[in-house]
Order: structure tokens, then C-alpha cells, then sequence
């Protein structure tokens, strides 16, 4: 199963992600900002739910079988943040853990179409 895993497009859906997700909660914080209202924790999570979309989406566009790697793209990204977040102190349960990577496998399926019915 390795041998058919293009790295390369899982790799830099994750690269992507990291990068939309910065850039969506900075700009997210920038403008509630703006408007008064400071809500940094909003701004992470709409980051990161955009980031995800975003994995899908680079990792389903480089790669020949779009949705299983814009999937697993996702699913990277996802375990990247579940595991700050654990070592950051977060009081989730593993269950709500496992929810939201069912959550990034979905959001990644969904940005890996979207990238196949761009082509």
C-alpha cells in the first residue's frame, strides 16, 4: 500500500493547510479585531477548519487518486492538531478527539472533490 501512496501530495497538503490556516485565523482575527470584537479562539477554529478543506484540496489536486489522498492529507493535518492540542492541556476527550478527525477526514474528502471537479 506504500508503494501507491503519493507522498508528494500528501506532504504538501499538509504544507498548504499549515499556511491556510495561519493565514485564515490571522486575517479572521484581524477583522473581528477590527470590528470590536476580540475573539482569538474563534479565528483557530475557523482556521482550521478552512486549513483542512484546504489539505484536501492541494493533496486531491496533486495526486491521481484525489480523494483518498486529499482524505489523508486532511487526516495528517487533524493529527497534527490533536496532538498540539493535547500537548497544550486541552481538556477534550478522546472521544471528542475522534470526532473531530472524523470531522477532518470528512472536510478533507470534501475539498479532495472539489479539487477533481475543477480539472
Amino acid at each position: 500500500m506504500f508503494r501507491t501512496l503519493q507522498w508528494h501530495a500528501l506532504m504538501l497538503g499538509f504544507g498548504a493547510a499549515t499556511v491556510i490556516a495561519s493565514l485564515a485565523a490571522t486575517l479572521t482575527w484581524a477583522a473581528t479585531a477590527a470590528l470590536g470584537r476580540d475573539s482569538v479562539t474563534g479565528a483557530v477554529v475557523f482556521g482550521v477548519l478552512v486549513g483542512l478543506v484546504g489539505a484536501g484540496y492541494v493533496g486531491g489536486r496533486l495526486s491521481m487518486r484525489k480523494i483518498f489522498h486529499g482524505t489523508l492529507a486532511a487526516l495528517a493535518f487533524g493529527f497534527g492538531v490533536t496532538i498540539a492540542s493535547m500537548a497544550g492541556g486541552s481538556p477534550a476527550p478522546p472521544v471528542q478527539q475522534a470526532w473531530f478527525l472524523v470531522l477532518a477526514a470528512g472536510l478533507g474528502a470534501t475539498g479532495a472533490y472539489l479539487a477533481g471537479r475543477s480539472k
